[in-house]
């Protein structure tokens, strides 16, 4: 027996690291521990003769969408053009990450592109809310050599849409990798799926998850998740008279109260309300 870690998921096969080495497994048989069937991340005893899995290890976390166990680092990759990335977007993969315990970290892309300085607005924004920001261009390499050292020596998931440059870093960050890149739909205004499967590549001693693009619709969060992570709402959302406020309708609440004493812009605060609405009416419609 063996312990080692599921690198990629396909068509029933499991790919498992371990010493240096990789073997593709198989579940035998209906393999469940309690409600866990093996995802991307998982610590699992395994047996390498016979390529069989064993057992999986409890996790310390996990992401729905994209399916990854054990998550350590998570790297929002957004766009500043072509297709250009909202904002209130990155604002909801933030509350995915704080929602499970990690503090993701920004990256903007295509900034050779950009016809002006908003997304380093955007980028002076998340700073001051506590959020590492990087930015990088694949045509200059401008931010590249930084980036290399801080995606070394650690597991870190890359999620964002389709078409934002997600698997054009990691052919800059792993030569010979050749993950495949697409084209943006100009009929969209987005990227077209290329990557299909979760996996993670190995990266200077470290490893990066390539995750298939996906859009806005895409989360499943709660509103009281939404509320109580979104980005500069954390120090306030204790104070609210009611527990599982969302900062709309419910008297005495401290977000409420923060907007009115310019704490936090309006602007901001009706940004937050819209994303609100929109995952109360995703949930309606589900």
């Amino acid at each position: 027996m063996a312990k080692g870690f599921i690198t990629k998921v396909n068509a029933g096969q499991y790919t498992v690291f371990a010493k240096g080495k990789s073997y593709v497994c198989r579940a035998r048989g209906k393999f469940r521990i309690g409600e866990y069937s093996p995802m991307v991340g998982d610590m699992v005893d395994f047996d390498p003769k016979n390529a069989y899995l064993l057992k999986i290890h409890k996790r310390k976390n996990q992401l729905v969408r994209p399916p990854l166990a054990n998550v350590e680092n998570i790297a929002i990759i957004a766009s500043v053009t072509n297709p250009v990335i909202p904002l209130s977007l990155v604002k909801r993969f933030i509350v995915v990450g704080e929602v499970i315990g990690i503090k993701p970290l920004i990256v903007f892309t295509k900034i050779d592109l950009a016809s002006d300085d908003d997304y380093l607005k955007e980028q002076e924004l998340l700073n001051s809310l506590g959020y590492e920001c990087y930015a990088y261009s694949s045509k200059t390499r401008e931010g590249l050599e930084k980036l290399k050292e801080v995606f070394s020596a650690k597991k870190t998931v890359f999620v964002g849409q389709s078409g934002v440059g997600k698997s054009t870093l990691i052919n800059f960050l792993i030569p010979g990798t050749r993950q495949k890149t697409g084209d943006i739909s100009k009929a969209l205004g987005r990227g077209r799926h290329v990557t299909r499967v979760v996996e993670y590549l190995a990266n200077e001693n470290g490893w990066i998850a390539d995750t298939p693009g996906f859009s806005s619709l895409d989360f499943d969060l709660e509103p009281v998740d939404l509320a109580a992570y979104y980005p500069g709402f954390e120090k306030y959302y204790p104070q609210c008279k009611f527990r599982n406020c969302v900062h709309d309708s419910e008297k005495d609440c401290a977000v409420k109260k923060a907007v009115l004493a310019g704490e936090i812009s309006s602007k901001y605060y009706e940004e937050y309300l819209a994303l609100l609405k929109e995952i109360r009416l995703g949930k309606e419609r589900s």
